[in-house]
């Protein structure tokens, strides 16, 4: 029987042995992993997703993208106004 100490215990010992935080990237197999559920995932939810892993963007920079911000072939740029970091990215 584990109580609420015991499993926060071993949260916190699990954390400690990930690397921090944007440091690790994905192996090539995860991303393919990772694409694979994407495209079995379907719209709207699964290409948003592999838009996000193709461009570092935050969620809501995805999501909040204006028809203005999109080109003809579909790629968009997030202003760096409006992006977190306050860089332009793709």
């Amino acid at each position: 029987h584990y109580g609420r100490t015991q499993v926060g215990r071993e949260l916190s010992t699990l954390a400690l042995q990930q690397p921090p935080a944007r440091q690790r990237a994905l192996t090539d197999s995860e991303v393919r992993w990772f694409w694979r559920g994407c495209d079995a995932l379907g719209a709207p939810s699964g290409p948003l997703l592999q838009q996000l892993l193709l461009t570092g963007a935050r969620l809501g920079e995805v999501t909040g993208m204006r028809r203005d911000e999109l080109s003809a072939d579909g790629a968009g740029t997030v202003p760096a106004e409006r992006a977190e970091n306050h860089r332009a990215n793709l």
